[in-house]
């Protein structure tokens, strides 16, 4: 019989003994709580003692700080509380405001198996199952991770539910950059379509130039020097060129024909800002004749990008990338998809 969560379940590892001989819990890599007085305090890694044993967690079980533990997590009595992560009441700056989502322990491939469940259970539409860091996640709708830490306690209550196998599933939490990463992730896991199933030699012939790619011109939309820059570096090694279509003149030729020692193949949009730029010259240069046909490629970011605008060009038959920041090799692997497919 399954164990009913009562907790907040945590990694096993973020468990610790301090060199006090105090058990904490680690919220961050700089903030601890004392299991025993609730106390939190700042932590800095020589202050680490050793990894919790078994009879060290039997003893807090004991003590009520605990309620129970297996290999993998530690089930804390006390339910979280916002103070744990050091942020001050009131401060809600996006960018460094953390995120949650219910970590699992089981694969990528039960992505599938999650989906299912939770079309056929209450909570469609609320909750979403994706992948983050290989592993199957919980997020709010679309792979968007919550944004309270009490809407991920109550999906973490909720997935229980579901299936005994994810009666050990744990709310977790990542900031700053980190966020924008793992936000990046989930929500791709959802949207960026399929990769085709290239061969070793494929894999390895996306990262340099071939017939596929070569002489070829990328039309980079949007993007501001420094992203430019680093695109066409990307695609320098694919042989290809890359024109800037946000220098005016670039954009004007672009729109009566083709820019002198370019032949346009794809075009490269970054909605990664709120910029209705990016949105206005796809739409003027994909209805161009001679253009209409051209694959697009978009950099979009799910924590800036405008949702519905992202799901619409995905829609439009446009292939979503939510690199931040942008990965070269991820670029070139799809520049080479979406070319050998054409």
């Amino acid at each position: 019989m399954t164990h009913p969560v009562k907790g907040s379940a945590v990694a096993r590892g973020q468990i610790i003994v301090l060199d006090d001989g105090e058990p904490a819990v680690l919220w961050t890599e700089n903030r601890a709580q004392e299991l025993l007085s609730g106390s939190y305090r700042d932590y800095d890694p020589s202050q680490f003692g050793h990894t919790i044993a078994d009879w060290e967690l039997k003893n807090l079980i004991a003590s009520g700080a605990v309620e129970r533990f297996s290999r993998q997590f530690v089930w804390l009595t006390a339910m979280p509380d916002r103070n744990r992560f050091g942020f001050v009441a009131g401060h809600t700056d996006a960018s460094s405001a953390p995120i949650y989502f219910v970590h699992t322990a089981l694969p990528a491939s039960a992505l599938a198996m999650a989906q299912d469940l939770i079309r056929k259970s209450d909570l469609h539409g609320r909750v979403d199952a994706s992948i983050h860091a290989g592993l199957l996640v919980f997020t709010g709708p679309g792979g968007h991770p919550f944004l309270t830490l009490e809407e991920a306690e109550a999906a973490q209550m909720d997935v229980a539910r579901l299936a005994p196998e994810l009666t050990d599933a744990v709310v977790a939490f990542e900031e700053g950059e980190e966020a924008r990463r793992a936000t990046n992730e989930m929500v791709a896991a959802l949207l960026e379509d399929s990769s085709p199933n290239l061969s070793f030699e494929q894999l390895a012939a996306s990262q340099s130039g071939t017939p596929v790619t070569e002489g070829k011109c990328a039309v980079i939309i949007g993007a501001d020097s420094e992203l430019f820059h680093a695109l066409q570096d990307a695609l320098i090694e694919l042989d290809m060129q890359a024109v800037d279509a946000s220098d005016e003149i670039i954009f004007e030729v672009l729109q009566q024909g083709v820019v002198a020692g370019c032949q346009p193949a794809v075009f490269i949009a970054d909605f990664s800002r709120d910029d209705i730029t990016a949105a206005e010259q796809l739409i003027a240069l994909s209805e161009r004749a001679g253009f209409e046909a051209l694959p697009v490629i978009v950099l979009a970011d799910a924590m800036a990008s405008d949702s519905a605008q992202i799901e619409a060009l995905r829609a439009a038959g446009a292939h979503l990338l939510f690199d931040q920041p942008m990965n070269a090799s991820r670029v070139r692997l799809k520049v080479f998809e979406v070319l050998q497919v054409d």
